[in-house]
């Protein structure tokens, strides 16, 4: 680390509205209130319509499962207990139904039985099934959309998110010019992070040193024996490539920041007296909005 790196250029933020949420706080929101801002009677109308669309047609085609169409109010209920799946996690969804002392949950029995909850389920469509088909047969091609049947509830909430909460500068990704974006090394990729430095956005993460893009050099590679707070980096343009050794060997990418800002914290080492050891922390940024994973 003899080479001083280049803070890179930081971009001015400058948010259309003021950051955080876009409702009037002086009002009171009901849980249920709150789930209506995202899933709104044209969300309703469209999962409904939808639904009773592809239930009619495979119906046409010989299907013999019993139904009856659905209304918001149905829908409502059978999105009340995907939530509560959300949070009971059962082995399996028709578990929640089962009349046993020791696995019978009251609330999905006393919304709707379980047959309707899985009939529904088996037919929920959020696009229509006569655009999927012309979608389907564009497959290969430019003109093929991969999420097309789930676009039109995509762009609904999507809509609803843009208007009622407007993001801080540091959006972490796990999940207006000038952000930062921080995301895992499931996202993190050179031609991304290039793309987000062209439109004025910051962005750094871990990444896996097997992505198209990653400095394939061994001159700046961390040695087999490294001890923890060894560090390399490499600089290309706005992008910094940095690897350091903790418990493991961690690889980063970053157009925000420095490769090392003189900051250290304390860490126990590994040595029989317990005693601390100083290691290099190359990014604080991950470490504050990750909270430090």
């Amino acid at each position: 680390m003899a080479d001083e790196d280049e803070e890179p250029h930081q971009f001015p933020f400058c948010p259309r509205r003021t950051p955080g949420v876009q409702l009037d706080l002086q009002q009171d929101y009901s849980p249920l209130d709150l789930f209506r801002l995202f899933f709104s009677k044209d969300v309703l109308k469209l999962l409904c319509d939808n639904t009773n669309g592809n239930a009619a047609r495979k119906h046409a085609q010989g299907l013999h499962t019993p139904w009856s169409d659905v209304d918001a109010e149905d829908m409502l209920k059978y999105l009340s207990i995907v939530l509560y799946l959300g949070l009971v996690k059962p082995s399996a969804a028709r578990d929640l139904w089962r009349k046993d002392r020791l696995h019978n949950h009251p609330f999905p029995c006393s919304v709707m039985p379980g047959y309707r909850y899985e009939a529904i389920g088996a037919f929920l469509q959020m696009s229509d099934t006569t655009a999927d088909v012309i979608n389907d047969q564009l497959k290969g091609q430019a003109g093929y959309d991969g999420l097309f049947r789930l676009k039109p509830l995509h762009d609904q909430i999507l809509t609803a998110c843009r208007a009622y909460y407007h993001p801080h500068r540091k959006l972490a990704i796990d999940e207006s010019h000038g952000y930062h974006v921080f995301v895992d090394n499931f996202y993190t990729s050179t031609a991304l992070f290039r793309h987000l430095h062209r439109i004025h956005y910051g962005a750094c993460g871990t990444i896996r040193k097997n992505r198209i893009g990653f400095p394939k050099t061994k001159v700046n590679s961390l040695p087999k024996k490294a001890v923890r707070g060894d560090m390399r980096w490499i600089r290309d343009g706005p992008l910094l490539y940095v690897k350091w050794k903790d418990t493991r060997e961690v690889s980063m990418c970053s157009s925000i920041h420095k490769a090392y800002n003189g900051k250290s914290v304390l860490r126990r080492a590994r040595n029989p007296d317990g005693t601390w050891a100083r290691r290099a922390v190359t990014i604080t940024g991950v470490q504050q909005v990750h909270g430090g994973r």
